[in-house]
């Protein structure tokens, strides 16, 4: 399927039309086109040609030739509309779709296929085994974006009919399933890309749903596959890993575009595996106690899975450091949370000086996400108040104050050498951190010298009274 825009010389869109314009159903187009190979939709400027014989004429030596698309308008009297309500204006430019191969009836009919046989179309290229997904995905997502959008304008007569979405025909959808194991010789920073472009701009959730159909889950991202019936404590999770890791993706995918963040959400819980297996099998308390310790708790070990997977599939060294500081952190927000609301705010503060603005919203927002969907019935977990009072003390912290930073503090690191007479060592270093997590409770009154360096000997007489 073609599309061309062209340059329109009459002054008014219908002088050529002899009768007024008939309105056409999705369905009467087809039948139209079937009956006379080509159809003008004069409301919104578009030439439909399907007869290779009526596009030669029309595109003679592939120029427009603007007479004889004229002349078959006016002698076939071939002009309809797709709206009633018709307004008539004067454009410079209508469309074209030259569309030899019948895409119009797969994309009214909403079922996808390829041209000719698809088992040859994906022996040709294995990337748009991936495309075709990705497709579907964009078709759906922006189809929904426009029933939302009506629905919207009709919230007093709701419109009862559902909006058809697009699939494959059965016969591309069988072929996608048996070529998937193709992928293995298409480079890897090619289907990157694909991957990468759902998770930017539409629906991430849909897509890997689609993957995992296809059999494409395991081939992309093993470590997430496997996550697949491994149950959690049900006290803790209402669901398995996986499906708690799905539905915690829908739901960053409505609070947060950035395309790191879903991916780290994709995998902020895989190493569940393991722990949950080692748990099974650990007898004493100890055991299970060093399970929630590294390298076994899947905070400090899902990075690691991560990091094979998404370098495997050549995702730059920058973007893998990114998701797995998200993935690394994706608990902090809550330990803040269960920490005395008294340190809160010299909690987030800190948080907002070592990881900047930006990471540390996207933190609560991954927080958000995970807690939405745990489901979890001791903890009340649906109730969000607390994770969205973090986000507004966060944007408080933004517009009151600065991002404050070690360099910030009134002194330095060989100030507090010369004040105590000390050599460079591991307790200069303890020291400095020491006076910046006291002035972050108060920046305004303790970050001045003779305040910090009270503290720090009153700090280290009662270091050497405990040695």
């Amino acid at each position: 399927m073609y599309y061309f825009s062209v340059e329109q010389k009459t002054k008014k869109e219908l002088d050529y039309v002899k009768d007024e314009p008939k309105l056409l159903s999705e369905l009467d187009l087809l039948k139209v086109l079937k009956t006379q190979w080509y159809c003008y939709l004069s409301d919104i400027n578009l030439l439909i040609l399907t007869d290779s014989q009526f596009i030669s004429q029309v595109f003679p030596q592939s120029h427009f030739d603007e007479y004889a698309f004229r002349y078959l308008v006016e002698t076939q009297n071939s002009c309809y509309v797709i709206s009633d309500k018709v307004e008539k204006k004067s454009e410079k430019l209508f469309r074209v779709v030259i569309d030899s191969t019948w895409g119009i009836e797969s994309m009214i009919h909403r079922k996808l296929t390829t041209v000719w046989n698809p088992d040859q179309r994906f022996g040709e290229d294995a990337l748009r085994l991936i495309r075709w997904l990705r497709l579907v995905n964009v078709c759906n997502y922006q189809l929904l974006q426009l029933d939302k959008t009506n629905k919207s304008k009709k919230s007093e007569s709701w419109d009862l009919e559902k909006t058809q979405l697009f699939d494959f025909s059965s016969e591309t959808r069988d072929s996608i399933k048996k070529n998937t194991p193709l992928l293995a010789h298409v480079a890897k920073e090619r289907i990157k890309e694909e991957l990468c472009k759902p998770f930017q701009k539409w629906n991430p959730f849909a897509f890997v749903v689609l993957l995992d159909a296809s059999g494409m889950l395991p081939i992309l991202f093993p470590a997430l596959a496997k996550t697949k019936f491994v149950d959690q404590p049900i006290r803790y999770h209402a669901f398995d890993v996986y499906t708690h890791i799905m539905l915690s993706l829908k739901a960053i995918q409505e609070i947060n575009p950035d395309y790191l963040v879903r991916f780290s959400m994709l995998y902020h819980d895989v190493w569940k595996v393991q722990q949950y297996s080692a748990y099974d099998n650990a007898k004493t308390k100890e055991e299970k106690q060093i399970i929630f310790s590294w390298p076994l708790n899947h905070r400090e070990s899902s990075p690691v899975l991560m990091h094979e997977d998404f370098s495997a599939l050549w995702f730059s060294k920058k973007e893998i450091e990114t998701i797995e500081r998200y993935i690394h952190e994706h608990h902090t927000p809550g330990e803040i949370l269960n920490s005395h609301p008294n340190n809160r705010i010299k909690k987030v503060r800190k948080l907002y000086s070592e990881k900047w603005y930006e990471m540390v919203n996207n933190l609560f927002d991954i927080n958000i996400a995970d807690r939405l969907w745990q489901e979890n019935p001791l903890q009340n977990s649906s109730d969000l108040t607390d994770s969205y009072y973090l986000k507004e003390l966060l944007n408080q912290l933004k517009n009151s104050e600065w991002q404050f930073e070690m360099k910030d503090l009134a002194i330095d690191g060989e100030e507090l050498m010369k004040h105590f007479k000390l050599e460079p060592s591991r307790l200069v270093w303890e020291l400095l951190n020491q006076a910046f997590d006291r002035v972050l409770t108060d920046i305004n009154d303790r970050n001045n010298e003779k305040e910090i360096f009270n503290y720090l000997e009153n700090y280290i007489k009662n270091r050497k009274k405990a040695e």
